[in-house]
């Protein structure tokens, strides 16, 4: 991974997708998952009074949750039915990708992962437009409008949903939530994020600090060590949400001129710092619970400091924040599941998950 970050081709957007947006084969996916895709339009206009394309969705969990279905396949022709849905709780799982790359298919073997590890839940898994073609707030739209879609046309109680999402989808979700809040819309039991990436002010330079400040402790946060074992704010020095990253930008498998080329491509003409675009300046009060998950040599890991302690300072006392470290874990250090044991830290980060959304969602 990070041999093909260093190695991309700059300033070509298609041969990057060429490269990143290869699907997951069937072949590599662990077994008792059920599969479906749907393509559904949104009665919806964009800022040029055009109706919504459809919006492919898919479709993803255990087998167990639905046996009276063909056991035998895993690829199915018919999706979740209301009946299914009402019954069990919906994972609305936004994936990421710098904005503009990736799709449910990258990302298919942490979605059957975390499927397999929840009790009772179907992944409905947004692929979105994207920039440049489309303007991030389009993004954010048709998270926004497949979470009503379920509400409204699939009858799934709010309090029965999760809304999920990996970096540049972690982005998404706040926003969306942001959204449905400001238009009094009721808001999904909890919000679960993975090395979100929810500041897209920050340049090159600021990825190229010197560490100076002395760490802080966030509110109700806790280190863990890459076997999932926790850890006290004590001993090890933790950088502090002002330090650079300049310590772990050899580490990470995320270039820091690509974090900021894909940033200006998702921004287009609108200003880095508006609410809209970079969830880290909007208002968060009244968002539910999160939970929200980073590796401590990760790039970003500054930027998910700072936003997991605004939310922190802005959230009501009975909303429920788990912020967690993992020790010497990258970015979306998820992905890597399937090459770790059961108490390694990235699928020990997505049990934790699982028990979050089992908990509030």
């Amino acid at each position: 991974m990070r041999s093909a970050g260093k190695n991309a081709p700059r300033h070509d957007l298609r041969a990057v997708r060429a490269i990143a947006n290869t699907t997951i084969p069937n072949v590599l996916l662990p077994s008792g998952v059920f599969r479906c895709k749907q393509y559904i339009a949104f009665q919806e206009r964009d800022s040029d009074n055009r109706l919504h394309q459809p919006v492919k969705i898919d479709w993803i969990w255990p087998k167990r949750v639905t046996p009276e279905r063909d056991q035998s396949s895993h690829v199915l022709k018919d999706c979740p039915t209301k009946e299914e849905l009402q019954r069990n709780t919906v994972i609305l799982y936004v994936h990421g990708g710098g904005f503009c790359l990736c799709s449910t298919g990258t990302h298919r073997h942490l979605l059957y992962t975390l499927a397999l590890k929840t009790e009772n839940c179907i992944l409905c898994c947004v692929n979105y437009r994207q920039p440049p073609e489309s303007t991030l707030i389009e993004s954010t739209s048709d998270v926004e409008c497949m979470y009503r879609y379920l509400i409204s046309n699939m009858g799934v109680s709010p309090e029965r949903i999760a809304i999920a999402g990996d970096s540049a989808g972690g982005d998404m979700v706040v926003l969306a939530l942001v959204q449905l809040r400001d238009k009094r819309i009721p808001l999904p039991g909890c919000a679960c994020l993975l090395s979100p990436w929810v500041d897209l002010t920050d340049k090159v330079d600021y990825f190229e600090q010197t560490p100076q400040q002395t760490p802080r402790k966030l509110p109700g946060s806790e280190s863990v060590t890459s076997r999932g074992r926790r850890k006290s704010s004590g001993g090890r020095r933790r950088r502090s949400s002002n330090e650079g990253v300049s310590s772990y930008a050899c580490v990470d498998y995320i270039p820091a001129d690509l974090v900021v080329e894909f940033a200006q491509l998702a921004i287009g003409d609108i200003s880095a710092d508006d609410p809209r675009i970079s969830a880290m300046y909007a208002d968060l009060r009244g968002l539910p619970h999160m939970l929200i998950h980073a590796g401590q040599a990760e790039l970003l890991l500054p930027q998910i400091e700072r936003f997991a302690a605004k939310f922190s300072a802005q959230k009501s006392e009975s909303v429920e924040l788990q912020y967690r470290e993992f020790e010497d874990m990258v970015h979306v250090f998820q992905l890597f599941s399937f090459c770790c044991g059961p108490d390694e830290a990235p699928n020990r980060s997505l049990s934790d998950i699982a028990d979050f959304v089992s908990a509030y969602g």
